[in-house]
């Protein structure tokens, strides 16, 4: 018998050969196995910078979409901010990239908060107001240029 052939009989046998447990000594059973790793891939554990000095570890249900997941990181830690989201991407030496898909992520990410700033326009008379600034201005240009014919 060559090689060839003893692995095909050997593959036979494997394929044919189903147990419930692994071993005698083992108490977890195939299904309780494959339990346990449909609910380690129905969890994400990552890294979460919230700010320099505010790095959580965090786990959680995989969402199905980013505003899930944007909603979720919110609501646990209490923001009461927009924020985007950026996660460290292995295929760029671990430079942030903006997350837009969640099917970017790695198995276990390192993902960065970063607040929006959200402008507010000013209410009121805004020529009166740059009047005034111009004004000042005028008047430290027209001190300054004193100073210096001294």
């Amino acid at each position: 018998m060559d090689v060839l052939e003893d692995v095909s009989v050997e593959a036979r046998f494997l394929e044919s050969f189903t147990v419930d447990k692994f071993c005698r000594f083992c108490s977890a059973s195939r299904s309780d196995t494959q339990r346990q790793e449909m609910a380690e891939q129905q969890n994400i554990t990552m890294r979460v910078i919230v700010s320099e000095g505010d790095i959580r570890k965090m786990t959680t249900k995989r969402t199905d979409t980013l505003d899930d997941l944007i909603g979720w990181l919110k609501g646990t830690l209490q923001a009461n901010y927009s924020f985007t989201l950026q996660y460290q991407d292995p295929e760029f030496n671990n430079a942030l990239c903006n997350l837009t898909n969640l099917s970017d992520l790695p198995e276990k990410p390192t993902i960065t908060i970063i607040p929006m700033i959200e402008l507010v326009p000013i209410s009121g008379d805004t020529e009166s107001y740059s009047d005034t600034r111009s004004q000042a201005d005028t008047e430290i240009l027209s001190s300054s240029s004193l100073d210096r014919s001294f």
